[in-house]
């Protein structure tokens, strides 16, 4: 009987420990590890430990389904979920900490999240991927403190950039003006403080390097000037912390100069400093004119005086024109005149006052200042060209002498005082131009009168005579026919045709200069006078240029009375001083003292012109 009861009543503790329970195993409160508590599995008749949670039944170890940081562990509980103890793993690298599943790492019996570093090394870290229960190293460059960064778990001063570790105060590969700076950054360069050197002559701007200096505070750019002196400026070969004093000569501004480290209102020529207006030591026609240049002489103004009594052209100091009325002298207009060798002037014909048309021969010796009677030509040489031959004897060609033009020459000793008739030329010719070849040839340039007033001529003619042998023949017609224009043969050889007009009786008054080469036979136009002009004066000066005064100016319809210096040398034309008497249809010529002389004319009324106008 009594055995009876003992195995009923372990039966029924048996059964009372596989109970049913009606708790979601999910929701059982969980317990830590602790004291074993009782718990059985009961499988048919035996009875073994397991956990029955919320009405299920788990094996020993098995984990939580929604987390694994908990499990069924019998020994301290058979009803409820236990939790892993702190760092164990619970899957992906992940570890549990106070029953919850996370990144970190479990290192000594302390949690440490991700990426925390070791408090004995900062150059250890949690890397749960590496190990969750240790410490990982860090990468190379991690930083480790202020400007300190790891290298080989070494904590050292230094950046790491572009893949390597870089020392405190190395320079950028790539551009000398960044430098590793770890109080900075230890992950990029650093730039370099503007002005720095970084190169010969160069300096760092914007971590950029170029040539430049760094002055008062700022990158200058080579060249440029110091504000407060135009005459300081950066020049990087000489320093690229201070300003450098330009060279004496150099432009500070318009029309002025750098003197000494000043800028002064000037010109730097031949090496030193000129102040404006002052005169070039070997040529007082030119003079420092900083507006016109401040590193050479400029020409002074046409007419500014020069020398004794003479007046500066084109930069040159040249002769000025002195008038004088010698008494002897039968005023006269429209003929022509040429010198003689030994310093005199012969003037043919042709009208004056009182008397009209007339073949007087008037004989000027500048020397003296005297007039003397000749013998009188064979006809009236008005509009007539006279021409000096290399024997001395003077040709007095053409001419119109009742109106109409005639083939006329006589050839005039001034040894005899005696004419004789010359070669015909091969066409009559008045109003024309002549002049003495350096081939010993005479030159005359015509043009055959236009049918009606003032219609254009339309045919001009170069005849050639060669007093050697007396005969006549024929050269390129010029450009532009032309009467009433002058002939100057040139220091070249080349014969200068100058103004003129085009058509007949006042038809188109001319600035034309048009040049002739007898040796080629050839024209070309060169620069036209300033002003158009005809039955002017022509000659050559002593100085090679070629002086035009008098006749009609175009414009004004006045007496031209300024006189016009071409230069053949530049092709230019400039201003020279006036003559002091009106010398319409008058006569010029250079005589053998070099000088050119004017004599006498008219002006547009009745009057006549007593003045010769000498120019030395």
């Amino acid at each position: 009987m009594q055995s009876s009861l003992r195995l009923a009543l372990a039966l029924s503790v048996a059964l009372a420990a596989c109970a049913s329970d009606d708790t979601d195993p999910a929701d059982a409160a969980p317990h830590d590890a602790g004291p074993a508590d009782s718990g059985a599995r009961c499988d048919a008749a035996d009875c073994a430990p397991a956990c029955r949670i919320s009405g299920a039944t788990f094996e020993p170890g098995a984990l939580h389904p929604d987390n694994p940081c908990e499990r069924c562990d019998p020994s301290p509980s058979a009803s409820g979920w236990t939790r892993l103890a702190d760092g164990e793993e619970c899957g992906g690298g992940q570890v549990c900490a106070a029953g919850v599943c996370g990144t970190g790492c479990l290192i000594d019996g302390a949690s440490y999240p991700p990426a925390a570093t070791s408090p004995d090394d900062p150059c250890l870290e949690c890397d749960p991927t590496i190990d969750p229960r240790a410490w990982s190293p860090r990468a190379d460059g991690a930083a480790c403190g202020a400007g300190l960064i790891c290298d080989a778990l070494a904590c050292v001063a230094g950046c790491f950039i572009d893949g390597a570790l870089r020392a405190p105060g190395s320079i950028d590969p790539a551009t000398p003006c960044r430098r590793c700076a770890p109080e900075a950054s230890t992950t990029a360069w650093t730039p370099l403080d503007d002005g720095t050197g970084c190169g010969d002559g160069a300096v760092c701007s914007a971590a950029a390097c170029a040539p430049g200096c760094f002055v008062d505070g700022a990158v200058r750019a080579p060249d440029s000037s110091d504000p407060s002196s135009p005459c300081r400026a950066c020049a990087p070969s000489t320093s690229t912390t201070e300003w450098t004093t330009r060279p004496d000569g150099e432009r500070c501004g318009d029309g002025a100069v750098c003197d000494a480290g000043s800028c002064r209102s000037g010109c730097f020529v031949e090496g030193a400093f000129r102040a404006p207006d002052a005169l070039d030591p070997a040529n007082e026609c030119r003079a420092c004119a900083p507006a016109a240049s401040t590193t050479a002489y400029s020409p002074r103004p046409d007419g500014a005086a020069c020398g004794a009594a003479q007046f500066c052209t084109a930069g040159a100091c040249g002769p000025t024109w002195h008038g004088s009325t010698p008494s002897e002298l039968v005023p006269v207009y429209g003929g022509s005149a040429a010198p003689t060798h030994d310093g005199r002037i012969v003037v043919f014909g042709a009208f004056t006052s009182g008397v009209g048309f007339n073949a007087f021969t008037q004989i000027y010796s500048p020397a003296s200042g005297t007039v003397r009677r000749g013998a009188s030509a064979p006809y009236v040489p008005y509009r007539s060209c006279a021409v000096t031959a290399r024997d001395g004897r003077i040709y007095l060609i053409g001419g119109s002498p009742s109106g109409a033009p005639v083939p006329t020459v006589a050839v005039y000793d001034p040894m005899t005082d005696r004419f004789v008739p010359g070669p015909l030329m091969p066409f009559a010719a008045h109003e024309h131009a002549c002049a003495l070849g350096a081939d010993g040839r005479i030159y005359v340039f015509a043009t055959q009168d236009a049918a009606t007033p003032g219609a254009l001529y339309v045919t001009s003619r170069t005849m050639i005579l060669d007093p050697a042998t007396q005969a006549w023949t024929t050269g390129a017609p010029m450009l532009s026919p032309r009467q009433r224009a002058t002939a100057v043969t040139l220091p070249d050889g080349r014969i200068a045709v100058t103004g003129g007009n085009r058509g007949y009786i006042f038809g188109a008054i001319s600035t034309l200069n048009e040049i002739y080469s007898p040796a080629h036979d050839t024209w070309t136009t060169a620069a036209p006078m300033p002003v158009g002009l005809h039955w002017n004066v022509a000659a050559l000066r002593s100085d090679g240029r070629m002086i035009v005064t008098g006749g009609v100016h175009a414009t004004t319809g006045d007496v031209e009375r300024a006189t016009h210096v071409f230069d053949p040398v530049t092709n230019a034309w400039a201003l020279g001083t006036p003559v002091t008497g009106i010398h319409y249809a008058a006569y010029a010529a250079t005589a053998s003292d070099q000088r050119v002389y004017v004599l006498t004319g008219r002006g547009l009324g009745a009057e006549m012109s007593s003045v010769v106008d000498a120019l030395y």
